[in-house]
């Protein structure tokens, strides 16, 4: 059968505008995507309350594709038509695209915009939600049908996809902040639109709290931010104020932040100079190194 383009939604999707406009094959996107593409796009599918603008839109502007439902649930989209790949593939709507491509038996499936996470075009908040059954299902198709006839544009998944890493890998790296997809063309768009800071790994935050109830009433210890507020929440603990900073003292000798010599000379393994008077009015210098203290 006729090869066919398939849209998702993350932003590596947009270093490709000119390609997907200079398309001539099929064309089929997931959710909102019809607003850039409805005069290309050939198959649509995504969340009900989705579908519905999109019929809405299709028949005010002219648009002719076609509307694909019921892989979220029971298709209520009225003249949508319903997929029939297994139905243990259909979940979110990109994979569910790709598998139906598959069963089809398209000789070959490129796919644009299939970021498994990360910074979205339409979700301005997904980079915060974990996105690890989209790489679990893609596993899924894999070993139901095999990924070979299908091609990413751009950055390649597969052999992530096929590899026995863990499945939660690009999560634990967009979730703080990082950039998950190690491409220069993907560090370079994320920079662009995002400023250099969203490139940086962001610390997660230590916080100490207090056990309210149970047998650890009293119990000091340290969370992350995110957990100790969610216990918050639950009236388990409560979170211990930090203390006030110190004043910071003049940077002026015998302060911390500029010791007084022989301060410094007394770190451990650091050289000190010693000095020894030969009796004849001058003095030598010569290295003495402190010798290393012994962990208690």
């Amino acid at each position: 059968m006729d090869d066919v383009l398939i849209l998702g939604n993350g932003i590596s999707r947009l270093t490709y505008d000119r390609f997907i406009k200079e398309w001539l094959g099929e064309l089929w996107g997931c959710n909102s995507i019809y607003i850039e593409y409805g005069a290309q796009l050939t198959r649509l599918t995504g969340h009900t309350d989705v579908l519905r603008k999109a019929v809405e839109y299709r028949e005010a502007n002219g648009c002719r594709y076609e509307i694909w439902a019921g892989h979220l649930g029971r298709n209520v989209i009225e003249g949508a038509k319903s997929f029939t790949c297994p139905p243990e593939l259909c979940r979110d709507s990109g994979s569910t695209m790709v598998a139906q491509a598959l069963h089809e038996g398209r000789r070959r499936i490129l796919v644009c915009g299939f970021d498994f996470g990360g910074y979205d075009v339409l979700s301005s908040k997904l980079q915060e939600q974990n996105k690890t059954n989209w790489v679990k299902r893609w596993r899924e198709i894999a070993r139901k049908y095999t990924l070979d006839r299908v091609e990413f544009i751009g950055y390649d998944h597969k052999p992530f996809i096929a590899s026995g890493e863990k499945a939660a890998k690009y999560w634990q790296q967009y979730s703080r902040g990082r950039a998950h997809i190690d491409d220069p063309e993907y560090l370079a768009l994320v920079e662009g639109l995002y400023g250099i800071e969203a490139l940086r790994p962001r610390e997660d935050k230590i916080v100490k709290v207090r056990y309210l109830r149970g047998p650890r009433a009293g119990w000091e210890t340290e969370y992350k931010e995110a957990i100790a507020l969610k216990l918050a929440e639950r009236g388990e603990v409560e979170i211990i104020p930090e203390p006030e900073p110190e004043p910071e003292a003049d940077d002026e000798p015998g302060t911390a932040e500029n010791p007084p010599p022989e301060k410094l000379a007394k770190k451990r393994g650091r050289p000190r100079k010693k000095t020894i008077d030969d009796g004849s009015g001058n003095t030598d210098f010569i290295d003495d190194v402190m010798p290393e203290e012994e962990d208690a």
